[in-house]
């Protein structure tokens, strides 16, 4: 009787420091900064690390449709310029 409750016991102890260092192991890794993804026609045409931006920059994406104008800040962008009608892109503001 004595030997299965050492058992038990060892298991217990054993799931339980594991789940400690899983949770220790989990818990330490922090990402390293907001990835913005630039797709253009379906295809990834950049990707930005907001995190690693520094100074404000604008990019200009256009293809035989039209154009937009994304503006890069620090932890943030935005459409700024459009030629569509409708600017949806535009009125959704700042993503961070």
């Amino acid at each position: 009787m004595f030997k299965k409750t050492k058992t038990w016991i060892i298991i217990f102890a054993l799931l339980f420091i594991l789940s400690i260092a899983l949770y220790a192991l989990l818990s330490g890794k922090k990402p390293s900064g907001s990835i913005a993804v630039i797709r253009k026609n379906g295809e990834v045409y950049d990707r930005i690390d907001l995190s690693a931006v520094t100074k404000p920059y604008e990019i200009k994406i256009g293809n035989e449709h039209g154009y937009n104008v994304v503006l890069v800040s620090p932890g943030s962008i935005a459409v700024i310029s459009a030629d569509c009608p409708d600017h949806i892109c535009i009125k959704r503001g700042e993503i961070k």
